[in-house]
């Protein structure tokens, strides 16, 4: 999935793809490039490739059937993102304009396609085509597939190759760590949100238990006055610390669900992307255990503060 930075990388001679298939144990190699144009005035992003394989093809089809998708984009055809096909209101078996080194021309939409490069405003084109159509040179990609009973000296001889060109060399095991790096660190800072609305809602749930024990001065001196002990009062404050988590988990709860359906239901109009809507209910659940115990935590001061008010000084301000 190409970036927007991606798109603008210095691109290697074709001539490398001999080099490549001259070593040992490479069962086939893809070319892909990327560049921009325009499709019936929107700009897009073009990923051109070879397609020669009957039953496979690396795309997320939506709408197609492999077999022929692979065949209509050998005769000239294209598969477009789904994003795309709904900004032009377009889908298979319709046809698309594209702006190209001899104008517009018109090619035929053989699929559709969950593309997330520019927004899924992409394409994908058979390279012959694009090259024919775009008078594309060079190579950003090359997509190498390895025999399965390849020997060791392949890996050397990628190594080898990448470093006397100067291109980096991934294999699907470092493209799926990079990938899992990066979801990562989303999950992590979203945890890092998730802790940092705790510590909020603690600062919050002082103030409130601050002003509770300051507005019911004279009855906690009334009830110290009557024999209630310390403890007693500290256990008064956490049971309204408690309360008032309990009252406000399940609205809370609500109101944040609800916020999600609406952002999700939102987004594929948006973005034209479609979003599993998904819901954790082991965060859902430890958010409302760790909810009342943030509460009684944070009624910590608040109930030492009551507890330790002179019962004379507590009558005397009431």
């Amino acid at each position: 999935m190409p970036g927007p930075s991606l798109l603008a990388v210095p691109s290697v001679s074709e001539s490398l793809e001999e080099e490549i298939r001259a070593l040992p144990g490479i069962a086939s190699i893809r070319k892909v490039k990327f560049f921009r144009t325009q499709a019936s005035g929107q700009p897009i992003a073009v990923l051109a490739m070879d397609v020669f394989e009957a039953d496979r093809i690396p795309l997320d089809l939506e709408v197609g059937n492999v077999r022929d998708v692979v065949a209509g984009m050998r005769d000239g055809g294209v598969v477009i993102g789904t994003n795309l096909g709904k900004r032009l209101q377009v889908g298979v078996g319709n046809t698309v304009d594209l702006e190209t080194r001899r104008g517009v021309h018109r090619v035929k939409i053989v699929g559709t396609t969950t593309e997330y490069t520019s927004g899924g405003m992409a394409l994908y084109a058979e390279w012959k085509t694009a090259k024919s159509l775009f008078a594309i040179k060079g190579v950003d990609v090359f997509c190498v597939e390895a025999q399965d009973n390849a020997p060791p000296a392949l890996a050397a001889g990628l190594e080898g190759i990448a470093a006397s060109h100067d291109v980096l060399l991934q294999s699907n095991a470092d493209v799926k760590a990079s990938i899992d790096r990066t979801v990562d660190g989303i999950i992590g800072f979203m945890w890092t949100i998730l802790l940092l609305v705790f510590l909020v809602s603690s600062l919050g749930t002082v103030n409130t238990l601050t002003m509770n024990v300051i507005e019911q001065t004279r009855e906690i001196g009334i009830l110290r006055a009557v024999a209630m002990t310390r403890a007693q009062v500290k256990k008064v404050v956490r049971w309204q610390a408690l309360l008032l988590a309990l009252g406000s988990v399940l609205p809370g709860l609500v109101v944040g669900l609800g916020a999600t359906l609406l952002l999700h239901f939102s987004n594929e109009p948006m973005t034209g992307l479609p979003v599993e809507y998904h819901l954790d209910p082991v965060i859902i659940c430890v958010v409302c255990v760790v909810a009342p115990l943030t509460s009684i935590l944070a009624s910590w001061l608040p109930a030492r503060r009551a507890a330790r008010m002179p019962v004379i000084h507590a009558l005397h301000r009431g």
